[in-house]
Formats: structure tokens, sequence, C-alpha cells
């Protein structure tokens, strides 16, 4: 948790795959009511490559 935020992984409950993250708000502030997400961020792809820049 960092100033009045906390951010939470969300992974599929059958593979254990990690689907994406989000920032939660854990009290009012200027960017909301307490229980607000603020951030999300979805994993779409994800493998190994040899260099940095490729896509898998």
């Amino acid at each position: 948790m960092h100033d009045g935020e906390r951010t939470e992984w969300i992974f599929d409950t059958s593979t254990a795959r990690l689907l994406g993250e989000r920032t939660v708000l854990v009290k009012d502030n200027a960017w909301g009511k307490a229980g607000t997400a603020v951030t999300s961020v979805a994993l779409v792809s994800s493998g190994v490559v040899t260099e940095a820049g490729q896509t898998p």
C-alpha cells in the first residue's frame, strides 16, 4: 500500500496465470472514494524472446 492506494494483481483462478493489475483507493481523496479503481492494466500477450524489443 502506498499513499492511500493499493495494487491488486488479478489471476485466473483455474490456471494461476497473471491477467493484469489495478490500483484501488483505500481512502477517499481527490481522485475519488475508497474502493474506486484508478488505474488498470491487462496483459494480452506474453512470451520469451532472445533480444529486447522482439515480439513473442
